[in-house]
């Protein structure tokens, strides 16, 4: 009897333990394209799981309409090669302000597609190797874990990981002031290639989206 319970209680602290080497975050999202042919950008909800056990970052998403299999993410700690937090405030303005990319040097270009007022939008850019091939990421983390979410990842990554914090000011800007306002531009659609923004150091990376 003894035997069995030292047994039990033995089997009992080892699951503790092996659950205690997990983190796990719900609520977070990954931003994808919706497929391969159709480029419009979505949300789907899943759950960001730190494995120290087994030294592994996953991400799995929650099965939702029309998805036939959820997103799912995979990279081993020492295979990630850079992190990129974006805490800055930005302006959501409609149907027009999408996300467009996650720059590969720069870190998220972001911009919402919710609301009308300043918010603060916490997005986790993620580089890692998967067997050879260069993959990345971006995800979006609620607020009230966001925190908990970045001081995990620095513990964990060390320098790979960036937090992109600079100062935003508001400016109004006047209709008169924009000179070409009423200029006609020739627009030409490219649809096959889509290249990264070149990024410079010391230098602000605009990228102009077009919905047709």
């Amino acid at each position: 009897m003894r035997r069995s319970l030292a047994l039990a209680w033995v089997l009992c602290f080892s699951a503790c333990g092996v659950s205690a080497q997990k983190t796990v975050f719900d609520s977070v999202k990954i931003r994808r394209h919706r497929s391969a042919e159709k480029r419009v950008l979505v949300d789907k909800v899943g759950t960001l799981t730190f494995d120290d056990g087994s030294r592994k970052l996953s991400f799995k998403g929650n099965v939702g309409y029309g998805d036939a299999i959820p997103d799912n993410i995979q990279a081993g700690y020492d295979d990630v090669r850079k992190v990129v937090f974006d805490v800055a405030a930005h302006m959501r303005g409609g149907a027009l302000a999408q996300v467009v990319q996650a720059a590969p040097l720069a870190g998220p270009v972001v911009g919402g597609a919710i609301g009308g007022a300043h918010v603060n939008d916490y997005w986790f850019y993620i580089e890692y190797d998967d067997f050879g091939k260069n993959e990345s990421a971006l995800l979006v983390v609620p607020k009230d874990s966001s925190a908990q979410i970045m001081d995990k990842a620095k513990s964990v990554f060390g320098s790979r990981v960036t937090v992109a914090d600079f100062p935003e000011k508001a400016a109004a800007v006047k209709m008169e002031d924009l000179k070409a306002v009423k200029s006609k531009q020739a627009l030409k659609v490219d649809r096959q290639n889509h290249p990264q923004p070149e990024v410079k150091n010391g230098k602000a990376t605009v990228v102009v989206v077009c919905r047709r």
